[in-house]
């Protein structure tokens, strides 16, 4: 299945070699979080008319974490730079340390695309193995979804879930 640049927005389906690829500008950040970005692996889902998915396994639930002096030299760049937040580093992050163990690295390896110019571009890249067996339905921090006529409710919201780390990284 072929995906928009729309659908990509929402959601990255991986090639038949398990490869996903796409392009996204650095996250910003917000009060009392480092620099991160969300990511899941699902198998088995449907993808809905309106670019959102339903149904499925959540195999592996994480965050990805950026280098610190990465995070520091984009802070320094507009429109990073107008951000007056606080920025929290990685070292007093309250979830950077769960996210990181020996079975998992949550910070991405990258290139500059102009070692002179961190404004043309950064290349990163990452692997995640995750075990296709794992189910962490349980820990899906979906409080509401899109549904064929708004937003619904999800009666299985348990926020205690949404903000306590899944048992393991995959």
């Amino acid at each position: 299945m072929q995906d928009t640049k729309q659908e990509k927005k929402n959601r990255q389906q991986t090639d038949t070699e398990g490869v996903a690829e796409f392009d996204t500008i650095f996250p910003g950040h917000y009060q009392g979080r480092a620099t991160h970005m969300h990511v899941s692996v699902h198998s088995g889902a449907t993808v809905q008319a309106n670019n959102t998915y339903t149904g499925g396994t959540i195999h592996h639930i994480s965050q990805l974490f950026f280098d610190q002096a990465l995070i520091n030299a984009v802070s320094r760049l507009a429109p990073y730079s107008t951000n007056r937040v606080a920025r929290t580093s990685n070292a007093a992050d309250m979830y950077s340390g769960y996210s990181a163990t020996s079975a998992y690295d949550p910070f991405p390896e990258y290139i500059l695309l102009d070692a002179n110019d961190l404004s043309k571009g950064i290349f990163m890249w990452l692997e995640i193995g995750f075990n296709q067996n794992a189910n962490y339905e349980a820990y899906k921090t979906v409080a509401a979804y899109l549904g064929p006529n708004g937003g619904v409710t999800n009666p299985g919201f348990d926020l205690r879930k949404a903000i306590s780390a899944p048992p393991t990284h995959g």
